[in-house]
């Protein structure tokens, strides 16, 4: 029998093997077809996936920020990648071709819109849902060349996808992934390895070359993607005649998804996790509004503990507990700044504690700062890091007195009141003040007398600590503060945090809500 080498195979596909007879010559022939049908779709994929790279100032100074953007349309005129990557920054020519717009499906006013960390440590308020931009374009980058094909289904647990982008801003990679299941709408799956930046908008497609979704997001191993029906909405919102084109029958988004509503799991894995409060919100402020109470007891000067009661003892070790498990985390702060006849002011920054270092930052990625700056306004309270300072004054300041006073019903549940004082020699307490003229501005810092309580549950766990700071002199005429703490899984952090002052007759207030927290070790 006469050897029939198979047929030479386009598009440099090269047969595996030499095979004998007509049969087998055909099944060869076949299999190099399959072969180079394969090869030649993941080349087209590849040539309509693009780095978009911006180069700008950061924390760090002059920082390349990396993503992923893919061709949507016939020619290419049009991308298509994600709103975080897009307010990141997109550089101003892409493939050649100038960026003459940028749409965004999503925003801070977004329904269901939640706080999300970009890889870069950036804090951006979106819709993961709709986590997706389109780019238009000045001209086409592939004229010709038609739009690939969407599948708007849901792929099946356990089946193959690749993720199409630009790991670290490097070279392009096709990365394959398992599909694990639906997530709140978002596509989940696994990842063979921890998934670098620059992914973000990458193109994932099932082995048949359709687009099923966008990266929008990848945790150590495991990403999520935006479903098609989102990519769909996008389009059908800023390109209508295009959507027609490639959506004749249109794609609905699911009716379970009308109302969104996010797990605590895919929030935390978003953006950080908020505590679970133990106390209402209500009893923030009670007692606050009138001078406290001074402790009746005659007054001791404590250099050991040994002259303090057992429960006293507890309650510092539990404090000292507390600020060991608020060491490594990252958090944001809201706070909202009133003064009476003044209208709301609200800031926003990310704090983080860095081995008990507490620093804040401006949620654009701004340089680290100390303390939360004062506003320009002539009088207000700006609260710190008080929700550390007071446990850690209750664990270490032997100087400041402390007992038990009575008890609370919260609820039905009973907690356990302590009442704290020190006096101004004891330079327990301080407190940052600011004056300022038109031209001048002066900052210091003093000892001030203070007094308060710390409420506990029965295993003196400090779930509130408030403080009054008496001023001798002045026109700070009451200044008081309280902070409510919450589980975050076994530790407990700050949950809100109110200051209150009468500052030359004028009543300030500030308040102060935690959220998104972030082990410092997580990304």
């Amino acid at each position: 029998m006469k050897a029939v080498p198979p047929p030479p195979c386009r598009h440099h596909c090269a047969p595996t093997a030499v095979c004998f007879g007509r049969r087998s010559a055909r099944i060869a022939t076949l299999l190099c077809l399959l072969l180079c049908a394969s090869a030649v779709a993941q080349q087209d994929i590849a040539d309509r996936v693009l780095k978009l790279q911006h180069h700008g100032i950061g924390i760090h100074g002059l920082e390349t920020r990396s993503g992923t953007g893919w061709c949507v349309d016939a020619g290419c005129s049009l991308l298509a990648t994600n709103y975080h990557v897009a307010k990141e920054g997109l550089p101003r020519k892409i493939g050649g071709a100038k960026v003459q717009g940028v749409f965004l499906a999503s925003g801070p006013d977004d329904e269901s819109a939640v706080w999300i960390m970009t890889t870069y440590g950036k804090w951006l308020r979106c819709n993961p849902l709709n986590d997706v931009a389109l780019v238009a374009l000045s001209h086409p980058l592939f004229p010709g060349k038609p739009a690939l094909a969407f599948f708007a289904g849901n792929p099946i647990p356990g089946q193959e996808l690749v993720v199409n982008g630009f790991p670290s801003g490097g070279k392009q990679e096709a990365l394959t992934v398992k599909f694990l299941h639906m997530v709140d709408g978002l596509l989940e799956f696994s990842l063979p390895h921890e998934a670098p930046a620059g992914l973000s908008g990458s193109m994932v497609t099932d082995q048949q070359g359709r687009i099923v979704g966008m990266l929008a997001l990848a945790t150590d191993r495991s990403a999520f993607a935006v479903p098609v029906w989102s990519i769909a909405d996008a389009i059908r919102k800023f390109r209508p005649a295009l959507y027609g084109q490639m959506f004749p029958d249109g794609v609905p988004k699911p009716p379970e998804l009308q109302a969104t509503m996010f797990s605590r799991e895919l929030l935390a894995t978003l953006g950080g996790s908020s505590p679970e409060p133990v106390l209402p919100l209500g009893y923030l402020e009670e007692g606050l509004g009138q001078p406290f109470p001074t402790l009746v007891a005659p007054p001791m000067r404590l250099v050991t503990t040994r002259q303090e009661s057992t429960d006293v003892r507890e309650l510092r070790r539990r404090a000292q507990g507390m600020i060991e498990q608020m060491a490594n985390f990252k958090a944001l702060q809201t706070l909202r700044l009133n003064t009476e006849g003044k209208s709301e002011l609200t800031w926003l920054h990310e704090l983080y504690v860095d081995s008990g270092d507490l620093q804040f930052r401006t949620l654009d990625g701004g340089q680290p700062l100390q303390a939360v700056p004062f506003p320009h306004r002539r009088r207000a309270v700006v609260p710190g890091g008080e929700w550390r300072e007071l446990p850690q004054m209750v664990a270490s300041q032997f100087k400041l007195r402390v007992q038990e006073i009575g008890d609370k019903d919260v609820g039905g549940k009973r907690l356990r009141v302590f009442g704290y004082q020190a006096s101004i020699e004891d330079q327990v307490c301080e407190v940052r003040f600011r004056n300022s003229g038109v031209f001048w501005s002066r900052e210091r810092q003093f000892p001030v007398a203070c007094r308060g309580e710390v409420w506990t549950d029965d295993e003196l766990n400090v779930l509130r600590i408030s403080q009054e700071l008496e001023f001798t002199a002045g026109n700070v005429q009451l200044l008081q503060l309280a902070v409510l703490y919450g589980w975050l899984g076994r530790d407990l952090v700050p949950v809100a945090m109110v200051v209150r002052g009468t500052i030359a007759g004028h009543n300030c207030r500030a308040d102060a809500h935690f959220s998104n927290y972030r082990r410092m070790e997580d990304r």
